[in-house]
């Protein structure tokens, strides 16, 4: 996950998220479009994002032509 000011950018499961990223309390939100290595597009929302020193979690939903997601998505950081 890549954040700067208002931009937010989110590579998951082979998909790549970006949008318009908004702090609400102090919890996260963005949305915007995703487009994935199948060739499938659609556009987003994460709610409720929030991070931590050990990595990151939040609720996505995403719409595509095709099909759509609703769930929590999370995931561990890397050490680098």
């Amino acid at each position: 996950m890549n954040h700067t000011g208002s931009s937010i950018s989110m590579d998951v499961a082979g998909c790549t998220y970006n949008g318009a990223y908004l702090q609400d309390g102090r919890l996260g939100r963005a949305s915007g479009n995703f487009s994935c290595a199948t060739g499938r597009t659609g556009s987003f929302l994460a709610i409720e994002m929030q991070g931590s020193l050990s990595g990151m979690d939040m609720r996505l939903s995403s719409n595509s032509s095709t099909c759509s997601f609703s769930g929590r998505v999370g995931g561990v950081k890397r050490q680098q």
